[in-house]
């Protein structure tokens, strides 16, 4: 909330290019009317949905504060969009500054509202995203980091 107001306020230009899809349950479903910028909610979808939400937008917003790991940000990643995210847990090991997505300051509005702008004009090719994703976190790499790892413990005793 306190983002959209931000750019409606300081980045015109780009609140009139942007609309948010917001997906899932919300508690309070009065804190929506307090959005400054276009928006939909569709409310709760079925995973596979999540997947054609995001394959039709550029951009996926992950505001939390804190992620072990970021799935919705691989997600966005694996589907094109650029992530733009705060860099205070597992997301900076997903997102790779102003190359797949954008890592704000922690806790910065302001550096959230940028990111949001530099993600919609960077032009980051879709595909290239995807392979991303698919080089660094399909199931058989990550498998493979877990058997090197526990070599390297085995290794060590």
């Amino acid at each position: 909330i306190d983002v959209t107001h931000y750019i409606k306020e300081n980045l015109p230009h780009l609140a009139h290019r942007l609309h948010l899809i917001l997906f899932g349950d919300i508690r309070d479903a009065s804190l929506l009317q307090q959005i400054a910028i276009p928006y939909t909610h569709v409310g709760r979808v079925e995973p596979d949905a999540v997947n054609s939400i995001m394959q039709h937008a550029d951009v996926v917003l992950s505001t939390s504060l804190y992620e072990s790991f970021g799935g919705t940000l691989i997600e966005g990643q694996a589907s094109g969009c650029l992530p733009v995210t705060f860099g205070n847990g597992g997301q900076t090991d997903i997102v790779d500054h102003r190359r797949t997505g954008y890592v704000a300051q922690y806790r910065s509005i302001e550096d959230f509202a940028h990111g949001i702008e530099w993600a919609v004009d960077a032009g980051v090719d879709r595909l290239l995203l995807h392979n991303e994703v698919v080089a660094r976190f399909a199931p058989s790499v990550v498998a493979w980091r877990y058997i090197d790892l526990c070599n390297h413990f085995i290794a060590t005793l």
